[in-house]
């Protein structure tokens, strides 16, 4: 049988809180790790920039969670239309106890709807 993950004290993180967390995580670079999954052969990556992927971040929409891993940290996948071109970014936010941003994980960045 599974263990029982308890539920973060202050309850599910909202999209809106998490699009706040992020906003902190960009304007403060020490907080935005981007952990790469890819090689610069692979097409998208001519497509999207850093740039983008920073302002899908602070922009763009939560299309998806936020939700609670086995590790306690909030993934979501955000969505934003910068420079005609789509941006999909999987990020992960660590928190503190105090629900304050320890750390933002950018895990996967893509320009077309990940399955």
């Amino acid at each position: 049988m599974a263990d029982v993950i308890p539920f973060p004290q202050g309850g599910r993180l909202s999209g809106q809180e998490a699009r706040s967390l992020l906003n902190d995580a960009v304007s403060n670079s020490e907080k935005l790790v981007y952990v790469t999954k890819f090689t610069k052969n692979e097409e998208w990556y001519r497509l999207v920039t850093i740039s983008q992927v920073r302002k899908c971040l602070t922009e763009g929409d939560v299309v998806e969670g936020p939700t609670l891993d086995e590790k306690g940290n909030w993934y979501c996948l955000l969505y934003c239309l910068c420079a005609g071109a789509r941006v999909y970014v999987t990020v992960s936010l660590q928190l503190n106890a105090d629900r304050s941003l320890k750390c933002a994980f950018v895990l996967d960045v893509n320009n077309k709807v990940p399955t």
